[in-house]
C-alpha cells in the first residue's frame, strides 16, 4: 500500500483591513497564528528543545496532581467551619 503525501494545511486568506477595523481580535488572532507556526518549526527542528519541554510539561502535571481534591477538601474544611472568607 503507497503511502499518501503529507500536504501543508491550506492556510484561510488573512483577514481584511476592514474587518481588521470592526474586528480588531482577527489581528490578534493572525499574530497568534503566525507565531505558533514559527514556535512549531523551531520545536520540530530542535529534539532537544522538544524533550526539554516535554519534561518540563510532566512535570508541572505531576506536581499538581491531586490540586483538585486538595481545593475540595480547602473548600469543605471552609463550609464546615462557617467562614464567609476563603
Amino acid at each position: 500500500m503507497a503511502s499518501t503525501p503529507i500536504r501543508p494545511a491550506e492556510r484561510p486568506p488573512p483577514p481584511s483591513v476592514p474587518d481588521l477595523l470592526v474586528a480588531p481580535e482577527l489581528a490578534a488572532l493572525s499574530i497568534l497564528d503566525v507565531a505558533l507556526e514559527i514556535v512549531v518549526a523551531a520545536l520540530l527542528a530542535d529534539g532537544e528543545a522538544r524533550r526539554a519541554q516535554g519534561a518540563a510539561g510532566r512535570e508541572a502535571v505531576a506536581s499538581n496532581r491531586g490540586s483538585l481534591a486538595r481545593l475540595l477538601a480547602l473548600i469543605e474544611e471552609r463550609i464546615n467551619a462557617g467562614s464567609t472568607t476563603v
